[in-house]
């Protein structure tokens, strides 16, 4: 695979404020949050919508927690929670990914391990209603990481409604194209009638409201790392 890829707990302060998680909340970084044994996040868990994905790290008892390995004078091995426990079992998952697809192959990139490890994950916001968003694309999923189809590359930007029915304009980006965007949209005379700044999430759909537009065609001009995209639309 060329080029690497970086995991992060996200912190054990309960916490919101991504400035707090650093470096978990370096759009480059894949933030990890904890779940508990009951899908939900544990009350030590950091949490925000910089957070990439999810994983086990843990409760307060010991009966849930995770067996790891620690310093010699704790014997090597002993029962922790946290952050810290979740992160290594997504490392571990993508670990498994490039050994199927990457090792000993060519073309293999870290787009498509992003994509494999995001877009499996498990949804866990039904258990955190409270937290929507805000753990990531989910709790990550093993089996279904390395059961799913590998794809080709993807577009950098990728307009998922096209015409648009119902007001809501939405779109995804790679990792090249995270981070901040400004979206603007020109009408069929080429006035422009529309302008946001936004932040872009990997493999989430970003949604823009233009139910205030009329119907009509339109251009999207997406704006975000120096790279300018232009697509066009209709609106109904």
């Amino acid at each position: 695979m060329k080029g690497g890829i970086v995991f992060f707990a996200s912190g054990n302060n309960d916490y919101s404020d991504p400035s707090k998680s650093a470096p978990a909340d370096y759009e480059k970084v894949i933030g990890v949050s904890a779940t508990g044994p009951d899908y939900k996040k544990p009350t030590y868990s950091n949490y925000g919508d910089y957070t990439a994905i999810s994983a086990p790290g843990g409760g307060s008892s010991r009966a849930t927690q995770i067996w790891s390995t620690t310093i010699p004078s704790s014997g090597y091995y002993e029962y922790r929670y946290g952050t810290s426990m979740a992160c290594p079992h997504v490392a571990g998952v993508a670990a498994l990914i490039i050994q199927k697809h990457g090792v000993g192959k060519q073309g293999f990139t870290v787009a498509q391990l992003e994509e494999l490890l995001l877009t499996t994950a498990y949804d866990i916001d039904r258990y955190n209603p409270e937290y929507t968003g805000q753990l990531g694309t989910g709790c990550v999923d093993a089996e279904s990481a390395l059961t799913a189809e590998l794809v080709e590359e993807r577009p950098a930007f990728l307009l998922e409604t096209n015409p648009v029915t119902d007001g809501t304009l939405s779109f995804r980006v790679t990792l090249e194209l995270l981070g901040s965007a400004v979206v603007t949209i020109y009408n069929g005379t080429g006035s422009k009638v529309f302008r946001r700044e936004i932040e872009t999430k990997r493999f989430r759909s970003t949604t823009v409201d233009i139910s205030e537009l009329s119907a009509g065609y339109y251009t999207l001009e997406f704006v975000c790392n120096g790279t300018t995209v232009k697509e066009k639309f209709i609106k109904y």
